[in-house]
């Protein structure tokens, strides 16, 4: 199975951070939130449609136990991670964010892997802290957006939107 690694780099004046690794597999996309100890976005095709899942060890609902006594009847590799998705759903429209993680450059370690200038790219950052908003589309959608980055994927493309500084509003379009 061939796998594309991109790394996403977050740049303000001389400060650059690694903060999203975007993995292109066939059937498959994910993006990991590198500071966020295992959090990441999967889009799975699926025929036509787009399945979407966020995993996050820091989520838990009330519906955690279920998911993992599901999970431990169908005899998965590991059960006790079923109980950190809150979300699972198809992609919806791309105008319709999938997350928004809070990224707050200095806090980030400054040790960068040499893995991660392999393949990476740079994407420079409104603020020191700031929103990374994440989009998904089966069909490209978006062009010219200020702040928005696209990245195709085998199964779509993930739009990144960086527009937004901690503390203001969004406004949806």
């Amino acid at each position: 199975m061939k796998t594309n690694d991109l790394v996403v780099f977050f740049r303000l004046n001389d400060v650059e951070r690694p903060v999203i690794k975007l993995i292109d597999r066939e059937h498959q996309a994910v993006l990991a939130f590198i500071h966020m100890e295992g959090a990441h976005v999967t889009v799975h095709a699926q025929s036509k449609d787009r399945w979407v899942t966020m995993w996050d060890k820091r989520y838990s609902s009330i519906w955690s136990e279920n998911r993992v006594a599901i999970a431990q009847n169908l005899e998965y590799r590991d059960p006790n991670k079923h109980a950190h998705y809150p979300l699972q759903r198809p992609s919806g429209p791309p105008e319709i964010p999938l997350c928004s993680v809070l990224v707050d450059l200095p806090s980030i370690v400054h040790h960068t892997p040499s893995r991660y200038r392999k393949n990476f790219t740079v994407v420079d950052a409104p603020s020191e802290v700031f929103y990374a908003t994440i989009y998904f589309s089966k069909e490209h959608g978006i062009d010219g957006v200020a702040g928005v980055v696209v990245f195709p994927v085998a199964v779509g493309y993930f739009f990144l939107d960086v527009s937004a500084t901690f503390g203001e509003e969004t406004e949806q379009t």
